[in-house]
């Protein structure tokens, strides 16, 4: 590691522990005192690799562009690139854990959480990426969230490798349509601690990262179900970060939950190919239905 890279390094092991620590106290203040130790213990338990991905020079490149600051930006990103040429591109590891674990995982270029299996063990490793260049605080926060709010249920064996089951939020069957609801749960609860961090001159971002200014693809759903999560917060958050939607399913009515997967599932079929206000129409009855329902079981306790 060339001395630019250390520098770079040096930077990211003493500000992200302090932009951590901070995250994970906004996370309590949001979610509840009542769930500090769950917070903190499946943060803790999360390894954070910030990476440089020459695979991505191309569209790094392109997206550098776009910057004021340009020629800076990109002299830092080529040093760093030549420094580490002949490496994994791992630039900081919160954990002391095998970097060749990570070498599958990043044709990605984007901050993204995954559970791992460690090579020839079932030792899971929960990871979140943050690629240079390419992150900003609200996404590595959208990450965090994830950690939080999901637990992987068992391995399964198979003929080339493991097949890992997991809860998931407010999702528990795995699907697409309840990921998609979870991950508009999360970037909306990611932008809310984000202004927060703002609020508080809180920021991770530096030269050394560039904020993703892209329109967030999850905005084709929070269009629809933010109603839904602000009508129904308290017993939405309660499910994700227990992974039991039992009772919240149970509030709305199963019948409506079922439908609103359904919608979700076609409209994520159709997405490029149909009338958004149709749909918001639709989602809206749905929702109606499912506030209606819960202000019907209140009444009958009353």
């Amino acid at each position: 590691m060339g001395i630019y890279s250390f520098m770079v390094q040096n930077y990211c092991s003493n500000n992200f522990e302090k932009f951590k620590s901070i995250v994970c106290e906004e996370l309590i203040n949001y979610y509840g005192e009542e769930y500090r130790d769950l917070i903190l213990s499946r943060i803790n338990d999360t390894n954070f690799t910030f990476y440089i991905n020459p695979k991505y020079n191309e569209f790094l490149t392109y997206n550098l562009k776009k910057k004021k600051n340009y020629r800076s930006l990109k002299r830092e990103y080529n040093r760093l690139q030549k420094e580490l040429k002949n490496s994994d591109g791992i630039i900081y590891s919160s954990k002391k854990t095998n970097p060749a674990l990570y070498l599958s995982t990043m044709y990605k270029n984007q901050t993204c959480f995954i559970y791992m299996c460690e090579s020839g063990e079932t030792k899971l490793l929960k990871e979140i990426f943050v690629p240079l260049f390419y992150a900003s605080d609200e996404s590595i926060i959208h990450e965090m969230i994830h950690s939080v709010m999901s637990s992987p249920l068992f391995l399964s064996v198979k003929l080339h490798g493991y097949a890992l089951y997991y809860k998931f939020g407010i999702d528990s069957s795995n699907s697409i349509p309840g990921g998609l609801l979870e991950e508009s749960f999360t970037e909306m609860d990611a932008r809310i601690i984000a202004r927060k961090l703002r609020e508080r001159k809180v920021s991770l971002i530096d030269n050394f990262f560039l904020f993703d200014e892209e329109k967030c693809v999850y905005d084709n759903y929070i269009l629809f179900i933010k109603r839904l999560y602000e009508s129904f917060k308290d017993e939405i958050n309660e499910s994700r970060i227990t992974l039991n939607n039992r009772r919240f399913i149970h509030d709305v009515g199963e019948e409506n939950y079922a439908e609103l997967i359904n919608l979700l599932k076609n409209y994520y079929d159709n997405l490029y190919d149909c009338d958004k206000s149709f749909y918001k129409m639709i989602f809206d009855k749905c929702i109606d239905k499912m506030i209606e329902r819960n202000d019907n079981k209140l009444v009958l306790r009353k």
